[in-house]
């Protein structure tokens, strides 16, 4: 029997995971043949919410990864781990803060800390502030 060395294209694992995506591809086809104006907006907030996701996320990996190889885990451990108290607190507060942008862009912030030992509940801080 050969193994195959390339894993095969499944098609239905392809549909699967993009399912939502074809049915929205579709239901936004059908809006254009019935409601042409509506689409027309639906599909430019599709366009804007895309260049703005273009302009946000690139800059907080390339933080996200600068904290990560820079900060070593004892350092987020003692000062937001889960003796931190207060000063937990506050440095999560201070995160959240002076993180402007869309709450889509602390969750990769929130990841990077959930693997650095960060406490729980001052990951929730950081998202809330």
């Amino acid at each position: 029997m050969e193994e195959k060395s390339k894993k095969s294209f499944n098609i239905k694992g392809f549909l699967k995971q993009y399912l939502f995506f074809f049915i929205t591809l579709v239901l936004l086809g059908i809006l254009f043949i019935f409601k042409f104006d509506a689409a027309i907006k639906a599909t430019d907030v599709i366009i804007y919410s895309f260049k703005e996701i273009l302009l946000v996320l690139p800059p907080i990996f390339i933080l996200i990864g600068l904290l990560d190889v820079w900060v070593p885990k004892e350092t987020m451990i003692k000062f937001m781990g889960e003796g931190s108290g207060f000063k937990g607190i506050l440095i999560a507060f201070f995160f959240g803060s002076v993180a402007a942008g869309p709450l889509y862009g602390a969750f990769p912030v929130a990841a990077v800390f959930m693997k650095k030992q960060v406490k729980f509940s001052n990951i929730i801080i950081l998202i809330g502030a």
